[in-house]
């Protein structure tokens, strides 16, 4: 059974501002910054073997499974130290 979530009495629900998870949780900004780093990379090194290969990067665009894959493999690099260390 599916309730609205005004009918949950035991669910306090608070809207955040935009761009404030920064500085409510500053650990996480470091992780995030890591992460996105590493998928940039990646992401430009995807574009510049396109770009040798000849494929024309406009059309081929990335598709979500790539996306996705992308972003498991780099999530998995961020180290327990950048983890650690934030």
């Amino acid at each position: 059974i599916k309730k609205k979530a005004s009918e949950l009495t035991n669910i306090k629900l608070v809207y955040l501002s935009p761009n404030t998870t920064a500085h409510l949780q500053p650990m996480d900004a470091g992780i995030i910054h890591s992460f996105k780093a590493k998928y940039k990379q990646k992401f430009c090194k995807h574009l510049i073997h396109q770009f040798d290969s000849g494929i024309d990067y406009v059309k081929n665009k990335l598709n979500i499974k790539e996306a996705i894959d992308y972003i498991a493999e780099r999530w998995n690099n961020v180290t327990q130290k950048t983890i650690k260390n934030c």
